[in-house]
């Protein structure tokens, strides 16, 4: 997975034919959708075998099948598939409840997978540059997903490797809640909805699922500002409340039939009032906890009347005003974005497919992990090349260059197309620019003609009918002398 700005995607339309066009041989565009499915099934299944003969081969050439960017998108989508069956695995074991229980195969093939995850990263990091990189969200997603699962199986890592020298605390009942396992089991969890929402990212391919994705991404900014809206009239209530109930904890009033009434622990404390006023909003709450409990004869009518009006007047804001304001937002935003949702999508369409056509990117998990035959051959190239002198790398052309950076690439190549293939984005950005500006003048200019044209043609029908017209006008008066 490699990440580009959204500022390389100007010329999306040709882009994506580009796409269509070179993702597979010219006979696939017209093949059956069963003989697709079987190609794309074919490829999965064979996945381990090219990428493990990729690794093998001086010459990466040599594996045709990584030269066509629709087959790298497949080998990709496999490997993190594999990935989220390894998670649905580790699942069907049970509970562990001692740490004398020894690690599931599982839960070490996805430290793997997680380990080429974050080298992949790291790499893609560092070819784009960290400004660059963190302009995409995708990224930042990829970041915080695999900073979660690496803190999870470091924590266990180190719980498992002192449970062999400590051996007291071992059971699951007598952790505390600060316990490396349970804060790793915690994070583990939030990285695992991570992983699986990321599937979100394969809609952007589908033609039908893309602009819809495009749309919800939109609305998530209704989201965030409802949310923050939501959280401050919350806290702004809690508070309130907390200020009138805090006072009452406890309280138990007996009846004179002998029963006892007891203080609803509900707005007793700022953080339980917090929580019920947030899961207030989904479900319907009881009058009953705004009762004011006082021991003996006497009743606190104003003050409880006080903790009603501010209770009922929290459900008339967030239910009846926010609610319904949030859902008119988002039907705005549904409605504003879902016009030009087609060329936004093709847009980030296009931004995928961009990072596999790339000739030398790295192989998905967990194959990265290994040195590849060829980068081994390039790297001995750069530290010869490093032991000559001077004058000596500078006659030889097609040498590898002073710099670490580019010892895994083909310096067969003429220099020529060297300069072409590194040039820069910025330039690259520049000239799309252009191109695009170019063709929207031409493009007015076009409808520009045509408008002058349309009205030079009305102008000309109507002194053609003037002329009709007249000429009636004589001979109709003609005809009556």
């Amino acid at each position: 997975m490699v990440y580009h700005s959204g500022v390389y995607g100007l010329h999306s339309g040709r882009l994506s034919m580009s796409v269509y066009k070179l993702c597979c041989r010219p006979s696939g565009c017209v093949w059956s959708p069963q003989r697709k499915a079987l190609h794309v099934s074919l490829q999965a299944l064979l996945s381990p075998v090219w990428l493990t003969l990729y690794l093998m081969v001086p010459n990466p050439h040599l594996v045709k099948p990584l030269q066509v960017p629709l087959h790298r998108f497949i080998y990709c989508c496999a490997s993190y598939t594999t990935f989220l069956c390894l998670l649905t695995v580790s699942l069907f074991y049970g509970r562990r409840d001692s740490l004398k229980m020894r690690a599931l195969w599982s839960e070490i093939l996805v430290g793997i997978w997680v380990v080429g995850y974050a080298w992949e990263l790291a790499l893609n990091a560092w070819a784009l540059g960290l400004r660059l990189f963190l302009r995409s969200w995708w990224a930042l997603y990829d970041l915080a997903m695999l900073a979660l699962f690496l803190i999870a199986e470091v924590l266990w890592f180190i719980v498992f490797v002192t449970a062999r020298t400590l051996q007291e605390n071992l059971d699951r009942t007598n952790w505390p809640w600060y316990h490396p396992y349970l804060i790793g089991e915690a994070l583990y969890a939030v990285a695992t909805v991570l992983a699986f929402c990321r599937l979100l990212l394969w809609c952007q391919m589908h033609r039908a699922l893309g602009p819809l994705g495009v749309s919800l991404a939109c609305m998530l900014g209704d989201v965030m500002r409802f949310l923050l809206v939501i959280l401050v009239v919350i806290f702004a209530f809690a508070a309130g409340l907390n200020s009138i109930y805090k006072n009452y904890s406890g309280n138990v009033h007996k009846e004179p039939d002998g029963s006892e009434k007891t203080q609803p622990d509900n707005f007793t404390t700022l953080g339980s009032a917090f929580m019920y006023l947030f899961w207030a909003i989904y479900e319907l709450s009881s009058p009953e906890y705004g009762d004011i409990v006082v021991p003996g004869k006497q009743h606190h009518v104003f003050t409880e009347f006080v903790g009603y009006a501010l209770w009922a007047t929290y459900h008339v804001v967030t239910v009846i005003v926010l609610l319904n304001a949030i859902i008119a937002m988002m039907t705005d935003s549904y409605q504003r974005v879902q016009g030009n949702a087609y060329t936004e999508w093709v847009f980030a369409r296009s931004s995928q497919w961009i990072s596999y056509f790339d000739l030398h990117s790295s192989v998905p998990p967990p194959f990265n992990l290994f040195p590849a035959a060829h980068c081994m051959r390039f790297s001995c190239i750069f530290l010869w090349s490093l032991c000559r002198s001077k004058e000596d790398s500078k006659d030889h052309t097609c040498g590898a260059p002073p710099h670490p950076q580019w010892s895994c690439f083909e310096w067969e190549i003429e220099r020529s197309i060297q300069k072409r293939r590194h040039m820069t984005y910025q330039d690259l950005v520049v000239r799309l620019g252009r191109r695009y500006l170019q063709n929207k003048e031409l493009e007015d200019r076009r409808q520009s003609r045509i408008s002058t044209l349309d009205r030079s043609s009305f102008a000309e029908n109507l002194t053609e009918r003037r002329a009709s017209f007249v000429q009636l006008r004589k001979k109709f008066a003609c005809t009556r002398i």
